[in-house]
């Protein structure tokens, strides 16, 4: 007997490792203070989500980012020359020992996170979450739970990523996922007021963007119009 298993409808994670130096993880650090309030503490859920205006990380999108939002699409043979990128937000989701709850960013369309820093010790693991209410293959849900052997790439709804300095995971953005915590650690925004501070965290740089046709293109092709072409009320 010949088997040949296949792999159907499988979600596209892009996991690229970029090198980090010293002027970026201090040019990071500095915009951190730039955006966050006087108590030191800073995400998007605060309102601080506009870091990708800073010119200083022209360099970080053209170099980093972009090219992995290229190779995102080209696993999935989609020519991205074909339609513009908006980087929609850029927040930072810093940590020392706390957990993230699990959530999306659903109103945008693709997302990013980037690890520029992480104190040797502080590493956490990103946790995925499949976007369907059980597994394709499930007969109904929760049942892989009660008869699976092992959790593989086949079988799992969710799935925990080891991310290290340099890290850039490029995903759906109706994804679920969180970072994995202990029951005696806390979700909450914590302050980070010196670079003291910050050398003890894993740090984090997190974005959204949204795909719209270019300006030039007239046929729908089920893409958003090109902004130039909205016209906005208040």
């Amino acid at each position: 007997m010949k088997i040949q298993p296949l792999a159907l409808f499988p979600t596209n994670i892009t996991h690229t490792i970029h090198e980090v130096t010293k002027d970026e993880q201090e040019n990071w650090f500095d915009l951190y203070f730039k955006h966050c309030g006087n108590d030191g503490r800073t995400h998007d859920l605060l309102g601080y989500e506009q870091v990708q205006l800073e010119p200083s990380l022209e360099g970080f999108y053209e170099n980093k980012v972009m090219p992995s939002v290229r190779e995102y699409f080209k696993t999935l043979s989609i020519d991205s020359t074909k339609f513009d990128v908006h980087v929609t937000k850029t927040f930072f989701n810093v940590v020392d020992d706390n957990g993230i709850n699990k959530h999306n960013h659903e109103e945008n369309h693709i997302s990013f996170t980037y690890y520029p820093y992480i104190k040797p010790g502080k590493e956490k693991n990103l946790i995925l979450y499949d976007t369907k209410p059980c597994h394709a293959n499930e007969l109904h849900q929760g049942w892989f739970h009660h008869y699976v052997d092992e959790w593989t790439e086949m079988n799992c709804t969710n799935f925990s990523i080891p991310v290290g300095q340099g890290s850039m995971l490029i995903f759906p953005s109706n994804m679920s996922h969180n970072l994995a915590k202990k029951d005696t650690e806390s979700t909450v925004i914590k302050s980070f007021n010196t670079k003291e501070d910050l050398l003890k965290s894993r740090f984090c740089v997190a974005g959204d963007m949204i795909i719209t046709k270019k300006a030039q293109t007239r046929i729908y092709h089920r893409t958003l119009s090109s902004p130039e072409k909205w016209k906005t009320f208040s």
